[in-house]
């Protein structure tokens, strides 16, 4: 039987028993040296193939590219707001800010990327070790050759040929092993990713204070005064969380009064008569 189309040879026979022996040794490999070729055949072949990673790594390329673009976009609008016409603490802050918020857009879309090739890495593992097993109709074939052989060969004259088969289905064997270990250690290689990180939070602090202490003070202000200093007290509270001010001319109704009654026009008492009401000082 002609194996050579599937590099069934010598030395890839010596090649999967080295394997064998390094990685079963090692002990972090399943021992596929023990297993014969037709379940490691069948095992290569029997699951989705290298579509599924092939697709996953087409999907993080989309999510690297829209990244870097988000990116970019960024980049523009903060170079133009910190050097146009607002330009001040506030827009030094908002830069800060989102330039922080920028290097991680641009750190997530980097491990995106990683994980891409990673993934296309495990893909061209599985191709390799697909192309280097034998195919399971191959193996079946050298088995029933055997046994045919076998029943034929009363006086043993087909000795001979028999033992090529069994040797020719001992490199199947090796090649088979050879192949799983290095699918095993490709994909197990492939597949560490890079940890994706959550964005940082880029609020201004006390922000969040200030935010909470709106509710109360709009129901202070909305509540009835029991006296005339709750007004004043409400609308100081407002004025220190920055949401409400106190115009300067404002001042209670009972410093008005106050004034009022000190006025010269009506600091003397009305003097009263039969007929009209005259002032003192008339």
């Amino acid at each position: 039987m002609d194996l050579a189309p599937y590099h069934v040879t010598a030395g890839t026979a010596a090649a999967g028993a080295a394997a064998i022996t390094t990685s079963y040794t090692a002990g972090s490999l399943p021992d596929y040296g023990s297993i014969p070729p037709e379940t490691n055949s069948a095992r290569i072949r029997s699951g989705p193939g290298s579509a599924p990673m092939l697709a996953a790594a087409r999907a993080w390329d989309v999510l690297a590219d829209e990244l870097y673009s988000a990116a970019a976009s960024y980049r523009s609008v903060i170079a133009t707001l910190a050097g146009g016409d607002w330009l001040g603490p506030a827009s030094a802050a908002m830069a800060a800010a989102a330039t922080t918020h920028l290097s991680w857009m641009i750190e997530t879309a980097a491990a995106a990327t990683q994980a891409a090739d990673q993934a296309r890495r495990a893909a061209t593992a599985y191709e390799t070790a697909f192309a280097m097993t034998v195919p399971p109709p191959v193996i079946a074939a050298n088995r029933a050759q055997v046994a045919l052989l076998g029943r034929r060969n009363p006086y043993g004259q087909h000795a001979h040929a028999i033992a090529q088969a069994e040797a020719d289905y001992e490199r199947m064997w090796a090649q088979d092993a050879a192949a799983m270990y290095g699918y095993a250690e490709h994909s197990a290689t492939a597949s560490s990713l890079t940890t994706f990180l959550l964005p940082r939070h880029i609020a201004i602090p006390g922000a969040t204070q200030l935010l909470s202490a709106v509710p109360q003070t709009l129901r202070r202000l909305a509540a009835p005064t029991r006296s005339a200093a709750l007004p004043s007290a409400s609308v100081g509270r407002a004025g220190a969380i920055g949401l409400l001010s106190v115009p300067p001319a404002w001042t209670p109704v009972r410093t008005a009064a106050a004034r009022l009654a000190g006025s010269r026009r009506f600091s003397k008492p009305l003097r009263h008569n039969a007929t009209d009401l005259i002032p003192a000082w008339a």
